[in-house]
């Protein structure tokens, strides 16, 4: 954690074991950054295609977790209501299943990642609106509280489902 969180700062590369300036590589700063070349390569891994030239031409942990946490946990205002307004009107469409929950799923988690926790209520709510008409019996079998089938016909105006299908 110390390589993103900027507690594990990079080494002097020319000093020696006395601290005096050197000619020859600090041997604690190459094992530094093979380890920081690591998370970097950690990080850039776990990053999809959409989301990777945010981080591309950083070479080190430190910017790259930084570029990321100013794109995704920007707490503003607008922020916010765009990440709330494309899970209320998330559908799943072509995207097989897991795609659609992954989805939801990702912008659930960033809307945790700035303080904005969404019920998970309300997260199955929005999940079970934008399903496709090939799930109505799955829909119809889940055993949902009377407030979370209130939330789905507020949401189905949009949805696949009708008003009165619950």
């Amino acid at each position: 954690m110390g390589f993103v969180d900027g507690s594990l700062r990079a080494l002097l590369v020319l000093i020696d074991d006395q601290g005096k300036p050197t000619t020859t590589l600090n041997p604690e700063y190459l094992l530094w950054n093979r380890k920081d070349q690591f998370v970097l390569g950690w990080i850039n891994a776990t990053l999809s295609d959409k989301v990777a030239p945010s981080v591309y031409g950083l070479n080190s942990a430190r910017p790259a977790w930084l570029a990321l946490a100013n794109k995704f946990a920007s707490p503003s205002r607008s922020r916010i209501n765009h990440l709330k307004r494309l899970l209320q009107t998330l559908n799943q469409g072509s995207m097989k299943c897991a795609a659609y929950l992954d989805s939801a799923k990702q912008i659930a988690a960033q809307l945790g990642a700035i303080g904005k926790t969404i019920d998970d209520d309300d997260l199955i709510a929005y999940i079970v609106s934008g399903l496709t008409h090939s799930y109505h019996p799955f829909v119809t079998s889940l055993p949902l509280p009377p407030e979370t089938k209130l939330s789905l016909l507020k949401i189905s105006k949009q949805s696949y489902y009708p008003l009165n299908y619950f």
